[in-house]
């Protein structure tokens, strides 16, 4: 009788030592300690050895996850307006990135533009379902409009990144109405006045303390202007900017860098400086115009064919303040051109005819050599003038 109860007695501790080890594989324990976050402590089946997994990874280890399921990254907002502020100064935004599929999302920091940071990324891992936030910090600079972004790098296989943008306005620190000045066929008797305004959008007060140019003769002067008469502009306090230059300053096409200094309020206050970009041209005292003239003042008679003859009619304008030409007497290269520089009916307009005769053998003068005229007008600010001419005779064709 005895030997049959240790039998039994033996037959169901064996089976209960049986439960306890399975049960002790599947255990997992949660662990604590003062300097981490959270992990789980899980026994491996196979071996019975404990592994420390972070809570994050172990809850996808344990999450059930079906065979083909993918990730899918979603971001509702991913253009941020932050409005209008001031330069040189940070910004901040969090965008929300959420996982609709039904796989673990991983997400990635990847690269950002020059002024534009991903300062957190919350959870680099979202479960199915799950959200997390990216924070984008930025600096404003100094431009006018702001556009940048960062990149998130994701293993959905349908979006393999996401670009979270960033646009705005800033406030101008110091600038122009117009970005440079252009000043097209200035009259070159007159003396060239420019009117600019120069303003600020942030600071309340400055002063134009010096302004640079290589032009001589230039000079300049300021004065307040009413911020309330410039509303495109929406300046804190705006200067108006005169500037003159004096006849004879300037010839044919010009250019230049206008350079402003520009003193803040305060004596500590950095000073500024403003770069305004200056182009033009002055026109000719002497100017002729039509359609067989170009602007480099080329005559084009074309290709004519042997025994025939061609023609270049021109209006001459004078500029200056003396318009009387009566001196003026024309030549020509080659020889057998033939100009005609006569008064036009009104005071400073003329004509000047150019042209070649019929009898004329096949020859060429469009490079080396070419033909010109000269118009030696008898003025003492305009002196003589030539003009370039091309033309070739081609011969006639055999029948």
């Amino acid at each position: 009788m005895w030997r049959t109860f240790w039998i039994v007695a033996g037959c169901i501790g064996a089976v209960v030592g049986g439960l306890v080890w399975h049960g002790t594989t599947q255990a997992t324990f949660l662990f604590h300690h003062p300097r981490t976050a959270s992990v789980r402590v899980e026994i491996d089946r196979r071996t019975g050895a404990a592994v420390v997994r972070p809570k994050a990874q172990a809850a996808v280890a344990v999450a059930a996850v079906a065979p083909g399921a993918q990730p899918r990254v979603v971001a509702e907002h991913r253009l941020h307006d932050f409005g209008t502020m001031d330069p040189l100064t940070m910004g901040s935004h969090e965008f929300v990135v959420k996982n609709s599929g039904a796989a673990p999302l991983a997400l990635r920091v990847g690269p950002t533009t020059c002024k534009c940071t991903v300062s957190n990324l919350s959870n680099s891992t979202v479960p199915p379902g799950g959200s997390t936030t990216v924070r984008l910090e930025w600096n404003t600079g100094r431009d006018e409009r702001y556009e940048h972004a960062g990149t998130i790098f994701t293993n959905d296989p349908t979006q393999k990144s996401i670009d979270l943008r960033v646009v705005g306005k800033v406030r101008l620190l110091i600038g122009c109405d117009q970005k440079e000045i252009v000043l097209e066929a200035l009259n070159p008797s007159a003396p060239a006045v420019i009117e600019r305004v120069i303003y600020s959008q942030t600071l309340d007060a400055f002063t134009i303390t010096r302004l640079d140019s290589t032009i001589s003769g230039l000079t300049w002067s300021a004065e307040p202007a009413d911020p309330a008469t410039l509303p495109a502009l929406s300046p804190k306090h705006a200067q108006r900017l005169r500037i003159a230059i004096p006849s004879g300053s300037l010839t044919g096409i010009f250019t230049d860098t206008l350079r402003l200094s520009i003193q803040p309020p305060g004596e500590s206050s950095e000073p500024l400086t403003l770069e305004l970009p200056l182009a033009g041209s002055v026109a000719r005292r002497l100017a002729f115009y039509g359609p067989m003239i170009d602007s480099a003042g080329v005559i084009d008679l074309g290709d004519v064919q042997e025994g025939h003859s061609a023609k270049a009619q021109l209006l001459a304008k004078v500029r200056d303040i003396e318009l009387n030409l009566p001196q003026a007497k024309a030549a020509v290269f080659p020889s057998f051109l033939s100009a005609r520089f006569e008064p036009a009916g009104k005071p400073g307009l003329y004509s000047l005819t150019v042209e070649l005769p019929d009898n004329v053998p096949p020859c060429q003068y469009q490079s080396d050599p070419i033909g010109w005229v000269r118009i030696d007008t008898g003025h003492p600010r305009i002196g003589t003038v030539e003009l370039k001419v091309t033309f070739a005779v081609v011969p006639r064709r055999s029948l």
